[in-house]
């Protein structure tokens, strides 16, 4: 990237289904001019700076090292069906043929997981239909640990997965979904 800007480009971009935008200099009117033009482009997804400026912080990501992009990117996903009727397309730029995978996609339906807990402030021998993803662990594991979930964070405290008998630091947090 760093001779590609060094040539004189202005951006530099390193992207498959994710990736980054290196901007000459870092310059953040440049960052910023661009942000507001692929926010408003169909095949955007989430966005990231370092300054967090109508985007998600580098930092907030755990993506902030010297080899961070100026901006970090990754392309939209969508509902569309595949040829076996499977909702969920990502838009990528990779040389991966039509349906093919890229390990642990970036649609919904391949973000949902499964998750088993164990100890006494949980539910024992139980199934819950309720959706959840990786999203929801960083605010339970905080809830449970009696902080004050912050309103930036992404997810859920999984309420319905904690016994009625918890011994929980907290009084239950508002239902936050997204």
């Amino acid at each position: 990237m760093d001779e590609t800007l060094e040539g004189g480009a202005d951006v530099a971009s390193a992207l498959s289904s994710a990736g980054g935008l290196y901007v000459r200099d870092s310059d953040p009117k440049r960052v910023r001019a661009i942000v507001d033009w692929i926010q408003r482009e169909n095949w955007c997804g989430l966005v990231s700076t370092r300054d967090g400026d109508c985007t998600f912080k580098h930092s907030d990501l755990i993506w902030d090292h010297n080899r961070t992009p100026d901006i970090g990117l990754i392309l939209k996903a969508d509902d569309r069906k595949n040829e076996y009727e499977d909702v969920g397309h990502t838009f990528q730029d990779s040389t991966y043929p039509t349906g093919a995978g890229i390990l642990g996609g970036l649609h919904k339906s391949e973000l949902n997981n499964w998750l088993v807990a164990s100890g006494s402030m949980f539910k024992s021998r139980q199934t819950i239909d309720i959706p959840a993803g990786n999203v929801d662990l960083l605010p339970i594991t905080i809830f449970l640990l009696g902080i004050d979930v912050p309103s930036h964070v992404q997810g859920r405290v999984l309420l319905e997965a904690l016994n009625e008998m918890c011994d929980c630091p907290r009084a239950s947090p508002p239902l936050k979904y997204v």
